[in-house]
């Protein structure tokens, strides 16, 4: 009591003292075991490892303390576990609990622990098997369910498989009970990011293939359609076969097996029973009438099953003149317009530009966001965007290729040697500090704040949405976001205020603005405490 007393007093090494003291008595096991709990977590969160795994290994060896605190001492000590660590042994011990039927109530802690060695040790297929282990056996532990469901959603995130790890962030915030925490506020802001990635592969995916198509000549479109055509009747013939297969077998499911059980637990050959033979022969009698001996009787054209019989089954029967057999349904839906063409193309254009900006902006794919801006290079660009794209390809190569760098650098500075681009990548000090130019953007800056001071919400937001876009990546970004940010507060209210604060935290780590809207956000959640 009085460890947990010096707590509310942050003094942390008397919290040690007083348990080490309790631990010397062992009168109440339960809180005994407790006590030592406690003191091992203590000791972790003051880094002090060693100490820690002590005091999680003698609790696992106690042999009267509750089975609660012998299992979760050893999962605290996994969570432990370092490069210095037997993997073999953590998991051969958790292994042992796990196959322990005493031991169900932990299976899901205890398969998340499994995978997370797993995951650290590189073996990422095992570390996706146990993870989705531990949410199969989670129970009544919502908490727990969520970091199994975070984990594989930024699994599948490092895989760049970005449905999938919506999917599973999605899964976190539906069992999650408490929204309002820093880590559920990050993984929310990912989750409408990868909305937003989603969006725009399926722009991407759709259009290109309909420009392609669009841009064949009559003839392919016509040979491209009939492939499809003929492969798609292959498989409705394959599945009403197999509905016709299942539906007549059905019906053996109302036969009465009772004596054939019977013959099979004496040891019996069933047939060899004339009471289940004669029945036998009764129901296919009924069913099917007197039929010749045939092989392949039933599905055979002699079967002497109509489609009355089939229909009364509520089997699906293939209609041949079935609009999708039909080619023209296919080639009249082909745009034809230019109109309608450009703006397939326009739509798949703005779709590469902000996946480019989604991948190097907010999640760090370097390689992805080239892919993206060079696709929309190569595909009827935007002639405002190809300036700006090819400095974000510039600074985003930095990262991986600096020869691919150097080539659009060059590129900027030998054909568009008078734009803005051009002065930031030859002489960026300077740039920022011309306090002279109007255009410039700390005057820009300057004059939205001066509009915010005065509410004229309205203006100041246009002139930050356009330097937005026309200095994106310089180094005041950070500035117009957070300034926004407070604009948007303004105009819409705090839940938006709260959305965009995670912006600047999430994109602009590490920068004075993000340290402000972290410390705006904690008395956000104060005064909702209060």
């Amino acid at each position: 009591t009085m460890a947990m007393t010096y707590t509310q007093i942050d003094s942390t090494q008397l919290v040690i003292e007083h348990l080490k003291k309790s631990t010397t008595y062992f009168i109440d096991e339960n809180q005994g075991a407790r006590n030592l709990f406690i003191l091992g977590q203590i000791y972790r969160e003051q880094n002090k490892i060693d100490s820690s795994n002590m005091v999680f290994d003698n609790l696992s060896y106690m042999k009267k303390v509750p089975q609660k605190y012998k299992v979760h001492s050893i999962i605290e000590r996994a969570k432990n576990y370092s490069e210095t660590d037997s993997t073999g042994v953590i998991v051969f011990t958790l292994n042992e609990l796990i196959q322990d039927r005493d031991n169900r109530p932990y299976l899901d802690e205890l398969y998340y622990q499994i995978g997370f060695i797993a995951q650290e040790q590189g073996y990422i297929n095992n570390a996706y098997d146990y993870y989705e282990k531990s949410i199969v056996h989670n129970t009544k532990k919502p908490f727990q369910k969520g970091l199994s469901y975070e984990k594989l959603g930024d699994l599948y995130f490092d895989d760049t498989n970005f449905q999938l790890a919506e999917s599973y962030y999605d899964s976190v915030l539906q069992v999650s009970l408490d929204q309002n925490t820093r880590r559920l506020r990050r993984i929310i802001k990912k989750k409408e990011s990868l909305i937003d990635v989603i969006h725009y592969e399926n722009i991407v995916s759709v259009n290109d293939s309909i420009l392609t198509l669009a841009a064949m000549n009559p003839e392919d479109q016509k040979v491209y359609f009939q492939n499809y055509i003929d492969q798609l009747k292959i498989k409705d013939e394959e599945e009403r076969k197999r509905l016709e297969i299942e539906s007549l077998n059905a019906d053996y499911g109302n036969f009465d097996i009772t004596d054939v059980n019977q013959n099979i637990n004496t040891g019996k050959f069933y047939f060899y029973n004339l009471q289940s033979v004669g029945m036998g022969k009764q129901k296919f009698k009924n069913k099917f009438g007197n039929r010749p001996l045939a092989d392949n009787w039933i599905i055979s054209g002699n079967s002497g099953v109509t489609i009355n019989t089939l229909q009364s089954q509520n089997v699906d029967v293939v209609v041949e003149d079935d609009i999708r057999y039909d080619l023209n349904f296919y080639i009249d839906q082909i745009p034809t317009s230019e109109v309608v063409i450009d703006s397939f193309t326009n739509q798949r254009s703005d779709a590469y530009y902000n996946l480019g900006l989604i991948y190097k902006e907010q999640f760090k794919e370097y390689e992805l966001a080239v892919e993206n801006f060079e696709a929309f290079l190569i595909n009827d660009p935007k002639p405002k965007l190809i300036l700006p794209t090819q400095y974000h390809l510039y600074k985003t190569y930095e990262n991986f290729d600096s020869n691919l760098s150097n080539k659009y650098r060059d590129k900027i500075v030998k054909e568009y040697p008078d734009s803005r681009y051009a002065e930031i990548i030859l002489s960026p000090k300077s740039v920022l500090i011309s306090k002279n130019n109007e255009e410039s953007p700390e005057n820009i800056y300057k004059n939205a704040y001066v509009c915010y001071q005065e509410e004229d919400y309205n203006y100041s937001l246009r002139s930050v949405n356009e330097a937005l876009e026309k200095f994106k990546g310089s180094e005041l970004e950070p500035k117009f976001k957070l300034l926004k940010a407070y604009l948007i507060y303004k105009t819409e209210g705090e839940k938006s205020f709260i959305a965009k604060l995670n912006n600047v935290i999430i994109d602009f780590p590490n920068t004075e603005e993000s340290k402000h809207a972290q410390s705006v956000l904690e008395k956000i959640d104060s005064e909702i405490v209060k």
